[in-house]
C-alpha cells in the first residue's frame, strides 16, 4: 500500500484563469468495489492551484486519501474542462 499523502488534495493548473471557473466532469473510480463518486474542482482568478471537491449526500466536502473513500493504487479519477486565461 502506498501513502497517499495527509490533507487535501489540489492540483496545478499549467495557467491561472482570469475568472472564476468550476471543472464538473470530473470523478473518482473505487476500483474494488466498483463504486463511482463525482467530483469537481473550483479555479479562482490569479491561482494555477485548484482544490478538489466530491459531493457527499447535501455538501460538498475536500477530497483527502480517505474521503471519499480510502484510496488504494487500484483507484484512480480524472477531472476535465476548458478555462480562459489572460494573455
Amino acid at each position: 500500500m502506498r501513502d497517499f499523502g495527509k490533507g487535501t488534495y489540489s492540483l496545478t493548473l499549467p495557467y491561472a484563469p482570469i475568472q472564476e471557473y468550476v471543472f464538473r466532469d470530473g470523478a473518482i473510480h473505487d476500483r474494488v468495489n466498483g463504486n463511482h463518486y463525482q467530483m469537481y474542482a473550483d479555479a479562482t482568478p490569479d491561482t494555477r492551484v485548484i482544490s478538489l471537491i466530491f459531493h457527499s449526500g447535501r455538501v460538498d466536502l475536500p477530497m483527502d486519501s480517505n474521503s471519499p473513500l480510502k484510496l488504494e493504487n487500484k483507484d484512480f479519477f480524472y477531472i476535465s474542462g476548458t478555462y480562459e486565461i489572460a494573455q
